[in-house]
């Protein structure tokens, strides 16, 4: 994380089975302003004194039927929870005529109003973030309050679909936010990744520095063209699963047997460091960037399982990177 944070700002996120791994993510306060918008949206929704005894009538009537259950009908081998999640969510955001779809609009609009204005970045280096955080909370209550459809299914999938849905919208200025706060490192980072592909063209490294996992560094470089938390995880899973199956052949190919089945913690770290800066070189990745984008949005569901564990080893890497003065990895 950033120097932006002090440690009232942060909290601990402790995964593998016997919690010894931690992730910091940084709190976010919800900004009152959106519950504000929310509330005004309802009043104004609101029907008439006269009606309120009818339209009870029949929101609680027999005859009052869901509209989703073409979603909630189907079983989990044609479509599974998230999936069943994200189109109940979409289709209530996209309805004109639904609350949910109509405070969506009211905060899409506001949102860009504000970046409009000429403080609005003056006001916090974050304004954008802690908006972006407020309105997929806000939208979560919403969805949660107004839609008895969302009860079953767990608050993780309903978040995980409003992220899909909202940086669809916000995701270029959410981010564009957060690589002016990590510029300098990823600067820094790039030059270091340059350094080390001049050195090996001119030969000052070893084959050792030179052999490289081809996939690891695609899966690199795929983050920047993905917009969700769920998906640049994905790539970050498939980035340490690479460097775990590079890491053993070339043990088993330097030790020049087939039984060697372990992972050296100590030449996979290094790999992965390599290949980092390798995936840098080669593209326009700003990885700090990356992973602080992670650590603020991706929900919890994401990160206990392989995902946290691929962003804390990346994390780590990144760190180590940061300090070291030159890149003799």
């Amino acid at each position: 994380l950033s120097d932006s944070y002090s440690s009232q700002d942060l909290r601990v996120l402790r995964l593998g089975a016997r919690k010894q791994i931690a992730l910091m993510r940084p709190h976010i306060p919800m900004t009152p302003e959106w519950r504000a918008i929310s509330r005004r949206v309802r009043q104004e929704e609101a029907p008439p004194f006269w009606q309120r005894f009818h339209l009870c009538q029949s929101i609680n009537g027999c005859y009052k039927k869901s509209n989703n259950a073409d979603i909630l009908s189907c079983d989990e081998f044609e479509m599974n929870s998230a999936e069943k999640v994200f189109l109940l969510v979409s289709r209530a955001m996209n309805d004109k005529t639904c609350l949910v779809g109509k405070v969506y609009r009211c905060m899409m609009c506001e949102f860009f109003a504000r970046m409009g204005r000429v403080r609005y970045m003056e006001s916090s280096p974050r304004a954008r973030r802690l908006d972006c955080h407020s309105i997929i909370c806000e939208l979560a209550r919403v969805i949660y309050s107004s839609s008895k459809d969302t009860h079953d299914f767990s608050n993780d999938y309903i978040s995980m679909a409003l992220q899909s849905l909202v940086f669809g919208e916000l995701y270029t200025h959410v981010f564009e936010e957060i690589l002016m706060e990590w510029k300098e490192k990823d600067d820094d980072l790039r030059a270091k990744s340059f350094s080390l592909v001049r050195k090996i063209y001119y030969g000052e490294e070893s084959s050792t520095s030179c052999s490289r996992a081809s996939g690891a560094i695609e899966a690199l470089r795929y983050l920047p063209e993905t917009v969700t938390p769920v998906e640049k995880i994905e790539h970050c899973v498939q980035f340490l699963e690479y460097m775990c199956n590079f890491s053993t052949a070339t043990r088993r190919r330097n030790a020049s047997q087939t039984s060697v089945e372990n992972i050296d913690p100590d030449s996979l770290f290094d790999a992965i460091c390599r290949h980092i800066l390798f995936a840098v070189a080669e593209g326009s990745l700003n990885l700090n960037a990356e992973i602080s984008f992670l650590t603020e949005f991706a929900s919890n569901e994401c990160l206990l399982g392989k995902g946290g564990f691929a962003v804390v080893v990346l994390q780590s890497a990144l760190h180590y990177l940061d300090a070291c003065s030159n890149v003799n990895v």
